[in-house]
Order: C-alpha cells, then sequence, then structure tokens
C-alpha cells in the first residue's frame, strides 16, 4: 500500500517499511558507477606517487661540515662529518679548499653520496 505526498516541491510516495531483503537488494545495486571507480582509481594512484616523492625527497640531505680533504683522482670530496661525497662531472672544485665550512646539499642513492651543491659559509 502506498500514498502520495507533497513535500515543498516535489511529489514522493511512501511505501511499506523496508525489509532486510529488499535493504540488501538495494545495496548490492547501488554499487559505484565506472565513472566513480575511475575517480577513485585516479585518487589511489595520485596518493601513491604522492608517497614516492616524499620518500625521495626523503633521501636528499644537507650537511655543515669542514673540508678534510678533495681527492680529484676519484672525484670524492670528504668531509668533517666523516662521509666521503661523489662530485658530479659538471661540478666547480676549484675555489674549494680543506679547512673551509661548507654547506653541503647531495642526494643519497646505492652509488652512496652524491653532492648537488656546496656552499661555501663564512
Amino acid at each position: 500500500m502506498s500514498m502520495r505526498i507533497w513535500r515543498g516541491h516535489r511529489q514522493e510516495r511512501l511505501t511499506a517499511p523496508r525489509t532486510s531483503a529488499s535493504i540488501q537488494c538495494r545495496r548490492s545495486t547501488g554499487g559505484p558507477t565506472e565513472i566513480e571507480m575511475n575517480s577513485m582509481t585516479k585518487r589511489i594512484l595520485a596518493s601513491i606517487a604522492l608517497v614516492g616523492t616524499m620518500i625521495s625527497a626523503a633521501l636528499a640531505g644537507e650537511v655543515e661540515a669542514t673540508i678534510v680533504e678533495i681527492r680529484p683522482d676519484s672525484s670524492t670530496l670528504i668531509l668533517s662529518d666523516g662521509a666521503s661525497y661523489l662530485i658530479p662531472v659538471d661540478f666547480y672544485v676549484d675555489d674549494l679548499k680543506p679547512g673551509m665550512k661548507v654547506l653541503a646539499f647531495y642526494d643519497e642513492d646505492t652509488d652512496g653520496r652524491t653532492l648537488t651543491d656546496v656552499q661555501i659559509q663564512e
């Protein structure tokens, strides 16, 4: 048995209370549409990409230390923190001397720590 009532500008039909079977049927057919699934997939992939970016950013670092030694033959810079840093081919290190205080920026990967920038501290 159903009856119609007016609410505002639309007409609604009142029906008998739903049973658990009718609710279950409605839920099983009321799943997300293909467009909603595509949207969810895009959100998940964007989240994964964001986490990957955050992890790679965590592998970059900086250190403030004193230059202990510069080895041009092996393209290595050794700082007072005890670590050695690989010097890229395009780096100009002629102005750097042992004993200078520097702020070194580096990326860490499987090859070790590779310098990305060196700033002389005064």
